[in-house]
């Protein structure tokens, strides 16, 4: 069986593409579904253990959503805009792999943790990122 570490990089891309993909949702759906869905700071508050992990998570949608908003128009700008834009994709994109890896880091010391909340707090993380 591989290490538990191993195991946990795995999914963090799957759940980081998923945080993304909630991003890109129908107006309209989101608004509907506004009143139902945990915020960050809601889920934080009820499982302190899970709010670094959630703010880490927090972070790294928040640069997703950067990378997208600043590609949008790219077929628009000019050519020094688009290398401009470009050269700040790429840096935000880099800061996301260092972000992933220490969310990675994050998961594996939850994981690892002798607390009995651990799964409890990993629930909490799960389900604010399936919201």
């Amino acid at each position: 069986m591989p290490p538990a570490s191993s195991l946990l990089r795995l999914p963090v891309p799957l759940l980081l593409l998923t945080l993304a993909l909630a991003g890109c949702g129908d107006k309209e759906a989101a608004d509907s579904g506004a009143m139902t869905q945990p915020s960050a700071q809601a889920a934080a508050a009820a499982d302190p253990a899970a709010a670094p992990l959630l703010a880490a998570l927090q972070k790294q949608l928040d640069g997703h959503r950067r990378i997208i908003v600043l590609l949008a128009d790219e077929a628009q700008q000019s050519p020094a805009d688009r290398a401009t834009s470009s050269r700040i994709g790429q840096q935000l994109f880099h800061d996301g792999l260092e972000q992933r890896t220490a969310i990675a880091a994050q998961f594996d010391r939850l994981l690892r943790g002798a607390s009995p909340q651990r799964f409890a707090s990993l629930g909490t993380v799960l389900d604010y990122i399936e919201s």
